[in-house]
């Protein structure tokens, strides 16, 4: 049985969003940060090469102290 599969190719939008193709590259948790909840460089270089290929959901974060599942989670709740 053949398939064609050129629509996930095709642009899709949902709710105001639009991305140019139906790949998504789901969340991926990088628990890499040197001190508790703070994104380095790392973080980013770690997702830069998924950046042109469509949704790309990124980890999780941590929106107050201690609210983490696991150490070394990048968080949202701190200037850093």
């Amino acid at each position: 049985m053949s398939q064609d599969l050129s629509i996930l190719f095709e642009r899709f939008g949902m709710k105001g969003m639009r991305i140019k193709n139906r790949f998504v590259v789901p969340a991926l948790p990088r628990a890499r940060p040197p001190a508790p909840g703070t994104p380095t460089e790392l973080n980013a270089l770690y997702y830069a090469p998924s950046a042109g290929a469509g949704l790309v959901i990124a980890e999780g974060t941590n929106p107050v102290p201690g609210g983490s599942g696991f150490p070394g989670v990048p968080a949202i709740h701190a200037p850093e």
